[in-house]
């Protein structure tokens, strides 16, 4: 038989004042960690997030379909619309820059879809007779920006309104130019809204 000898008196205490000692910083740990998670939140809920979108995309729609309805009518002039980039949330704006190009992939999904046996839903409706916008058609720059402490901005989207307005199959087709920010210097993409749908009819 093993006998294990027993601790003294001041074995025990001094073996007690060490495993306090291990809970309160534990306990201090713990209390660090959710003082840190609750700045965390309060900082979201001061601030808000910061994010880019194109406000054309929500303008019209808002938001629920991402189109802009541009309508021609019949005049001799080219017709300029604008397209901006917006940066949502309180805290100080920072000079950012974001590239535009033409998405074409996923106008062609949305044409597809609303081309299939079940054509989707009702949002489709305006891709059902649907093309691209081919850049014969107009002239946009390559990229957009924000400087220090401006909120929003936009650039000239020059469309050549006699051009188009002399093809055939104009306006029985939606001449669709699905613009898109992506790669900004800075902050994140408001995924949703990062696309606008200019659509022009007559």
């Amino acid at each position: 038989m093993i006998f294990f000898p027993i601790p003294s008196y001041d074995m025990r205490k001094k073996i007690d004042n060490m495993m306090k000692s291990i809970q309160v910083v534990i306990v201090l740990g713990l209390i660090c960690l959710l003082f840190a998670q609750c700045e965390k939140a309060d900082k979201d809920i001061e601030w808000g997030n910061s994010l880019l979108y194109i406000p054309q995309a929500v303008l019209q729609s808002g938001g629920s379909d991402a189109c802009f309805y541009v309508t021609l009518t019949e005049s001799i002039n080219d017709t300029t619309i604008y397209v901006g980039l917006y940066r949502s949330g309180l805290a100080p704006i920072e000079h950012v820059k974001a590239d535009l190009i033409v998405d074409t992939d996923t106008l062609a999904k949305v044409i597809d879809i609303a081309n299939s046996p079940d054509g989707g839903d009702a949002m489709y409706d305006v891709y059902r007779k649907a093309k691209l916008l081919s850049p014969e058609f107009y002239t946009i720059p390559d990229e957009i920006e924000l400087s220090d402490g401006q909120r929003e901005n936009s650039v000239k989207l020059i469309v050549k309104k006699q051009l188009l307005m002399a093809q055939p199959d104009f306006p029985e087709y939606n001449y669709i130019l699905p613009v898109r920010i992506v790669n900004p210097t800075r902050y994140q993409l408001n995924e949703k809204l990062s696309l606008a749908m200019l659509v022009f009819t007559m």
